[in-house]
């Protein structure tokens, strides 16, 4: 009997040992997927840029799928990228400015909202992921800044450029995580792509030892323009991008692509855009550099991309890591008679580069479903089989891999919807010797909502000013370059006629008039949504409504009418205090309301509107909604 005590107790230990062995096993086998994002700074789209990069060619796009129709909802770093890791638009994370200091300004706005520990990477490493960051990641992370009063949380390493040498491309300044405290390096020798590189090289190899799924995010500051002290590779004071000191003469012959709104002979856009004057040669000739110096500063990008995939090749990881290549906001350079830069709602600025390889991608996949910054944090929790949290309060949508077919490409058409918003507030600038515009002269307010809607049979842009009230509207199945504003209040040159009073006055087979009625109801709902709003815009207006085209029917008709004339979109002030050290106006609930003609109802909706402390979150209840929908459809 002892004997068979013995016997049955030897083979207990040894069935938990072994349950101990398999347990440990599968916390080591933990496959879910590897995230690689890598993040540039102004990097165009629309001028072929992403075109010349040779190893992002051969190794991301054709190994992977390319997103034309991906767009920033703010075309300006900060904004962007606290978007981006917070899965929430500016008007909800009230990150307007680029300028620390100022009202919405920057990375110590963020630290005043509470968001530094409300972002990507701290739901991803509570789930068990390494997470890693190196490069730029806000405007305003200072070597006094980055962590008084809090720091940013959620990262097991780190390696983060600060101002004031953020922008140098050499020497440049640091910010180390260790995982366990922070320290500063207020000078790291070298090109600070490379610096990057290696950066995201060594998390790459020290993950996949300990065999853990990670998050690393690879940020250069290129193709941005240099700030700062002097540097290699910059022999004259112009503001140009840095190449590494062995690419200087590279692409000498390189042209600049000049599409049908390049310096154009007739005025377009609006407000400040409308009032320049053709660019003259000099000025072309200093844009024809400036491209080609952002091309030779994008070369280094491409060596980096090369570098941190053959390290997750060597690894053994590359077949189960997703790497997504994209931009904070586009670039222009001379297009609508503009100097090189951003903020405006041209295509150029805001449809960006969005690139993706990975399991379930495709390879070789070019798709035109309408995708924005505001998705990549869902998306890269669903790859990462992560449940949201309801009070992260995401605005965006995932999308859906594998996306290898048509079938594939519908089902995440109808899961998303037809439609992005845009919004800005900042005073019009530009980049470069020839910006000669005086940022104080409240003509070149630069504060819009704006919507990009693409869908079966239509393809348009539409913007809503606070400066003098203008609007642009754009059928860009046929003006893809935005050359005739199709709006009845678009100005129009020498006292001629508009495009509108020219007879151009229906759209979609419907007078433009009504259309209007369907955009500015869209334009309501998003300007001021919250998480699931903004990812059901049109069901907000009429819950059998999905796309632009279901809102086109005649049935609809009066309910958009009488929502028109009680709710139009606009703003009680364009501005607060503008100056040149002030780019931007804190988000202000109450001034971003319609303007309601129907006192009664604009009451309702304010008192029913809330104001969450923090980040101010203005979050509209339709109340006007209720008083249509009884008798609305047919």
């Amino acid at each position: 009997m002892r004997r068979l005590l013995r016997t049955a107790a030897l083979a207990l230990a040894f069935l938990l040992l072994l349950s101990l062995c398999y347990a440990h096993e599968a916390v080591k086998r933990d496959k879910r997927p590897n995230i690689v994002f890598i993040l540039v700074d102004d990097q165009d789209l629309l001028l072929d840029s992403y075109k010349h990069m040779t190893t992002l060619q051969s190794e991301l796009i054709q190994k992977g799928a390319l997103f034309r129709k991906h767009y920033g909802h703010v075309s300006q770093c900060c904004p962007a990228r606290a978007t981006l890791w917070t899965g929430r638009h500016a008007h909800n994370t009230n990150i307007t400015s680029v300028i620390a200091g100022v009202p919405g300004g920057a990375w110590q706005q963020m630290q005043k909202n509470g968001l530094h520990d409300k972002l990507l990477q701290v739901w991803l490493k509570n789930a068990g992921y390494k997470t890693y960051y190196s490069g730029k990641i806000f405007n305003g992370f200072g070597i006094k800044s980055y962590c008084d009063p809090v720091c940013v949380e959620g990262w097991s390493k780190a390696d983060i450029l600060v101002d004031p040498r953020t922008y140098l491309y050499y020497n440049s300044s640091y910010a180390h995580y260790d995982g366990n405290e922070w320290n500063i390096n207020t000078r790291v020798p070298g090109y600070s792509t490379d610096q990057i590189a290696d950066y995201v090289s060594g998390y790459v190899e020290e993950a996949a030892q300990a065999d853990t799924p990670f998050f690393a995010v690879a940020a250069p500051v290129a193709p941005h323009i240099a700030a700062g002290a002097t540097y290699p590779g910059n022999r004259t004071k112009l503001p140009y991008p840095v190449p590494k000191k062995e690419y200087e003469n590279l692409y000498q012959d390189l042209e600049l692509p000049k599409s049908p709104n390049f310096n154009p002979a007739n005025r377009s856009g609006v407000n400040a855009v409308w009032e320049l004057e053709r660019l003259g040669d000099g000025n072309i000739w200093y844009l024809e550099e400036f491209y080609r110096r952002r091309q030779r500063a994008l070369k280094s990008v491409d060596d980096m991309v090369g570098t941190i995939i053959q390290k997750l090749d060597d690894a053994g990881v590359l077949d189960n890591t997703y790497i997504i290549y994209t931009s904070d906001n586009g670039y222009h350079l001379g297009n609508h008679r503009l100097q090189g830069g951003k903020l405006q709602c041209f295509e150029e600025d805001v449809n960006i580069p969005f690139f993706i390889r990975g399991p379930d991608v495709g390879i070789n996949q070019t798709w035109d479903l309408v995708t924005g910054h505001i998705d990549m944090a869902p998306t890269i929790l669903q790859l990462a089989g992560i449940e949201q949290d309801p009070a992260w309060q995401l605005d965006g949508t995932a999308i859906s891999f594998p996306i290898r077919d048509q079938f594939d490409y519908i089902r995440n058409l109808e899961l998303r919807g037809d439609s992005s918003h845009l919004e800005f507030w900042g005073p019009f600038r530009q980049e470069g010797m020839f910006n000669k515009v005086n940022v104080d002269n409240n003509r070149n307010l630069n504060i819009y909502k704006a919507l990009r809607l693409q869908g079966d049979g239509y393809n348009l842009m539409y913007s809503v000013w606070c400066t003098n009230e203008a609007h642009e509207l754009y059928d860009m199945s046929w003006d893809a370059y935005q050359m005739t504003n199709l709006h009845p209040s678009a100005p129009a040159e020498n006292g001629s006629m508009n495009a509108f009073e020219r007879g151009m006055d229906t759209l979609l087979g419907r007078p433009t008039e009504r259309v209007l009625h369907r955009l500015d109801a869209l334009v309501l709902v998003q300007k001021t949504c919250v998480a699931e709003v903004c990812r059901e815009p049109w069901k907000q207006l009429h819950p059998e409504i999905k796309t632009l085209k279901d809102a086109l029917h005649e049935g609809y008709d009066d309910l958009f009418a009488r929502s028109y004339r009680e709710a139009k979109v606009g703003w009680k002030q364009c501005y607060n205090g503008l100056n040149r050290y002030n780019s931007s106006t804190l988000y202000d609930l109450d001034n971003e309301q319609p303007i309601w003609i129907n006192e009664t109802v604009r009451a309702m909706v304010k008192r029913s509107a809330g104001v969450v402390e923090g980040p101010r979150v203005g979050v509209v209840v339709l109340a006007w909604l209720g008083l249509f929908l009884a008798g609305s459809l047919v």
